[in-house]
């Protein structure tokens, strides 16, 4: 067989085995695919709802309203990813190095040691993929169409801070402090 035949078969059985699935979920009854797809379909649903906002509602009356609620769901979102790939990679972090199991199997195989490597790091990159993927589908969409329709200019407020105020002796604080209350 040859190295490219091998990299295919080890990566097919590498990407099941990404995260324990006897851990993670009872109700897959250690079928990794059941798994996965299970993972996919939760974040792609929050995908969807993230994407609600986009789909179902205008910026109204009020456009800075609505500027502060698109930046909050892209907040949202930033962080979601940064937890989903975080936890992903926590329960995947030992799926790249080779475990009892990879050693009793494959050691005695003809398969050179950089097949295995590559296959364990296209499954990794390939299950990250798909997280982030699934994820973000619907929110990408659904963002791109309502930000680029055409909508009239409205004026925001400068985001800067004011200058500093020159040196006041005590007797003149009062006065300063009544101003900004």
């Amino acid at each position: 067989m040859n190295a490219h035949r091998q990299r295919r078969v080890l990566y097919r059985e590498f990407l099941f085995r990404v995260a324990d699935r006897e851990l993670l979920s009872a109700a897959a009854k250690g079928d990794a695919s059941q798994l996965l797809l299970q993972v996919l379909t939760l974040l792609l649903c929050v995908g969807v709802l993230a994407s609600a906002p986009a789909l179902f509602f205008a910026p109204g009356p009020n456009p800075q309203a609505w500027l502060l609620v698109s930046w909050n769901i892209v907040h949202f979102l930033i962080a979601t990813t940064m937890l989903v790939v975080g936890v992903f990679g926590v329960l995947g972090w030992h799926s790249i190095f080779p475990d009892q199991r990879d050693i009793l199997v494959l050691a005695p195989l003809p398969v050179r040691a950089r097949t295995i490597l590559l296959a364990k790091v296209a499954a990794l990159a390939t299950a990250v993929a798909a997280i982030l993927l699934s994820l973000h589908i619907a929110t990408s969409v659904a963002w791109t169409l309502r930000l680029n329709t055409s909508s009239p200019s409205y004026p925001i407020p400068a985001l800067t801070f004011q200058p500093p105020l020159a040196p006041v002796d005590a007797a003149s604080l009062r006065a300063v402090l009544d101003c900004f209350s």
